[in-house]
């Protein structure tokens, strides 16, 4: 895709957001996450090795008995779920439509079956 039209006059269009929401929903019915879970991946993704205060920083509330000079690092498939979610933000990825490869495409509820024809109109859409 094309996102030379971002640089105007100077002026940075940043739009791939308005769709962050139907994004996020279906990331966490994909893989069995909570939105909380996937805001912390957000936040702890770019540090490359984070500590328990920074996990800490990255909660309202969380409560850790361990010493915090420890470091730890994302694993690689939370660091691969959430470049998957910025390339589909950023228009690079289409949200899967097939019923083998994304669990909302099973339209096991009412909300899935929401979800599946907000995501076929997002696929079509020129970003």
């Amino acid at each position: 895709m094309d996102r030379s039209d971002f640089v105007q006059r100077g002026e940075i269009k940043v739009d791939f957001l308005k769709f962050y929401r139907l994004v996020s929903r279906w990331t966490c019915k994909q893989y069995s996450i909570s939105i909380s879970d996937l805001e912390l991946l957000f936040y702890l993704d770019p540090i490359k090795y984070f500590t328990l205060e920074d996990f800490r920083d990255g909660t309202l509330y969380y409560h850790w008995d361990l010493g915090d000079h420890n470091k730890y690092k994302v694993s690689l498939k939370g660091n691969r779920l959430i470049k998957r979610v910025y390339k589909i933000l950023i228009g690079e990825e289409q949200i899967p439509e097939d019923a083998r490869r994304s669990k909302v495409a099973k339209r096991e509820q009412y909300i899935d079956k929401v979800y599946s024809t907000a995501i076929s109109k997002f696929n079509k859409k020129e970003l």
